[in-house]
């Protein structure tokens, strides 16, 4: 049985890698980069169109006053349930309202 400090005195086997094999490494790191950067292009372009990370949270938010208003409804609570449904008609308008692009709305005016 070998030891630990035996082992270390053994040389190791070096490969070298090829110039074809460092060149596709370095084109599939160039390719890995340029996907990162699109990606984060994209979310600064969403980002332009979202006025804060408040509007995006509200599909969330929707759903769930949305089964909270189905319980309400089954366990014979009418009022909670037409006044959760009617705050989530308007949370809805507010949502489409927010995440639609300001610049659609000057080419459609312009249009007519």
């Amino acid at each position: 049985m070998k030891t630990e400090s035996q082992n270390s005195t053994e040389k190791r086997g070096y490969r070298r890698r090829s110039d074809e094999e460092r060149l596709s490494a370095l084109q599939r790191k160039l390719e890995e980069a340029q996907q990162r950067l699109k990606q984060r292009e994209a979310r600064k372009e969403m980002a332009k169109h979202v006025p804060n990370l408040a509007t995006l949270k509200i599909p969330r938010l929707t759903k769930h006053l949305r089964e909270f208003a189905d319980f309400a409804r089954t366990h014979g609570r009418l009022d909670y349930y037409n006044s959760t449904i009617a705050f989530v008609a308007m949370m809805d308008r507010l949502y489409h309202e927010d995440m639609q692009d300001p610049n659609e709305d000057a080419v459609s005016e312009d249009d007519e």
